[in-house]
């Protein structure tokens, strides 16, 4: 039961007790739901930020390394015997299921969290594309889309694919690139941290180094 922060942003001039402001009005709702777990993921180029979220007795857990590259439309073929469709909220049993089942993932995804992601942001069930072959989901990979057209930089959120059809990787991964794209971002960012070892380096997959992001973390009840 946790819940990612944000970014208390302010304007430039804005008084800076403000941020608090914000920011206890965001833990005072978590407390009412009964929100176990608060995490924030702050990139080093945000000191302020870390600082501030220090001062409100987040501590950092984890650290992990970023890279970026840049997006361009894909020309493909979806493989025979494949549909590819945007989520569905009835999806997320199966695709914790199939999280479970990909032999290069090492944690769950966990269904209650992205549901509620989804109701509480401005998360679109577009930028989840989800593979289906004979009426069984075979996987799904999922981006962070900013709305904000001033912000041209996508995030990985997530990718599962079952092992006998690890073909189809490589295809959604382009299907969600090309929708970001024409929503006009222009960089996908990934991070991993220090100890995983993913089937791929990212300097394979195309990635540049792009620095360090922080995870921090505050239990509101134990």
């Amino acid at each position: 039961n946790s819940r990612t922060t944000g970014y208390p942003w302010l304007l430039k001039g804005v008084d800076s007790s403000v941020r608090k402001l914000l920011y206890n009005a965001m833990e005072k709702q978590c407390k009412k739901e009964r929100t176990k777990l608060m995490r924030a993921f702050i990139s080093e180029r945000y000191i302020d930020l870390i600082d501030f979220f220090q001062s409100m007795n987040f501590q950092i857990t984890q650290d992990f390394v970023m890279f970026e590259k840049s997006l361009s439309k894909h020309e493909f073929n979806i493989p025979k015997g494949y549909i590819f469709r945007s989520l569905q909220e009835t999806d997320f049993p199966k695709l914790d299921f199939r999280a479970l089942h990909d032999p290069k993932i090492k944690s769950r995804l966990i269904s209650r969290d992205w549901s509620q992601f989804m109701n509480f942001s401005e998360f679109a069930s577009d930028e989840v594309v989800v593979a289906e072959k004979a009426g069984r989901i075979a996987g799904f990979y999922a981006l962070s889309i900013p709305a904000d057209q001033k912000r041209t930089t996508t995030y990985f959120a997530g990718i599962a694919v079952d092992s006998k059809d690890q073909i189809i990787e490589p295809f959604l991964e382009m299907e969600l690139e090309n929708r970001a794209v024409e929503r006009g971002k222009k960089r996908l960012q990934i991070s991993f941290s220090p100890s995983s070892k993913p089937l791929k380096s990212a300097e394979e997959m195309g990635f540049e180094l792009a620095g360090l992001t922080f995870k921090l973390e505050k239990f509101l009840y134990s």
